[in-house]
Order: C-alpha cells, then structure tokens, then sequence
C-alpha cells in the first residue's frame, strides 16, 4: 500500500462516527480471528521417513573412488 492510500484511508478512519469505528474494528476483528483459526488448522505433515520402505537401487561400485578425484587422493 503506497502511503498516499494509507493517508487517505487514515483520513477517512479520523471522520468516523464512534458507531462506524466499533463497526470498523468489529469487522477487522473477525478478519483477522478467521486468519489465526485458518493458519492454526493447517499443519504440515512431517516429511522426516517418508521413503522408509521404498525400494531404490544403488549401484554395486557406490563406494568406489571416482577417477576425476584420483589426483587428490
């Protein structure tokens, strides 16, 4: 938000009759208690062992040295 929309906003917010400002901040109340709730339900699986019991192939000369680093061994 640029701070001549912020400005304007905050003048507007300044003309607010007190009923209008418990409307306002009744209504950012909600806002932001539906935020929390949302981002409180949402929980992220852990990935930790996911690929436990999947098979995969690892070739039989893993272990081996490569040739490109026989100069440094």
């Amino acid at each position: 938000m640029s701070d001549a929309a912020f400005n304007f906003i905050m003048t507007e917010v300044d003309n607010f009759s007190f009923e209008q400002c418990v409307l306002l901040l009744s209504r950012l109340s909600q806002v932001f208690t539906k935020k929390q709730t949302e981002t409180q339900s949402v929980q992220k699986k852990s990935m930790y062992g996911v690929w436990k019991n999947e098979p995969f192939y690892m070739s039989p000369d893993f272990d081996e040295p490569l040739d490109d680093f026989a100069e440094y061994m």
